[in-house]
């Protein structure tokens, strides 16, 4: 589906862009339930991807009373990173620019969503009243939660339309 910028069309009606890609979708065999449903997926994968930058930033735990970043060493820089390679593929894909591979957001999803979890596995082992869980790690497991739920939802409507069209 294309976006093109607001004007007339022929029958007189004016168009937003929206309207203009729902028109398209319409006349090209694409479903509207289809290009809400992958506008969905896009917004699910876009707060998960800036809930995991967003947690990034906050604490991961808390140590004798110190809030411990995540960008105090290398892993919270590290989970930024993949945060922002999920975000730009769902910010592309929102914009409907579907050229980028799965394969690409689920990389950037596996560091973000795997050094975050390692790091959550380490803190509670470390356990002790000493130590508790910050409120960054919380917001990183929720958003990545989210984030997953919108790719695996994507992927498997781009699985389901491959099919079709073989």
């Amino acid at each position: 589906c294309c976006r093109r910028a607001a004007n007339r069309h022929e029958d007189g009606q004016k168009r937003s862009a929206i309207g203009w890609a729902a028109f398209a979708c319409s006349t090209s065999g694409v479903s509207s339930t289809a290009m809400d449903r992958k506008r969905i997926d896009a917004s699910l994968i876009i707060a998960g991807g800036v809930g995991l930058i967003t947690g990034s930033f906050l604490a991961w735990a808390v140590l004798l009373g110190q809030n411990v970043s995540g960008i105090d060493g290398r892993d919270g820089w590290m989970t930024v990173t993949g945060a922002v390679v999920v975000t730009a593929f769902a910010v592309r894909l929102l914009l409907g620019d579907t050229t980028l591979p799965n394969w690409f957001a689920w990389a950037g999803l596996f560091v973000a969503i795997g050094v975050a979890g390692i790091n959550l596995i380490d803190i509670m082992s470390t356990g002790g009243d000493d130590v508790s869980l910050g409120t960054g790690m919380r917001l990183m497991v929720l958003s990545g939660f989210v984030a997953f739920v919108g790719l695996l939802d994507y992927s498997r409507s781009v699985a389901r339309e491959n099919s079709r069209t073989k």
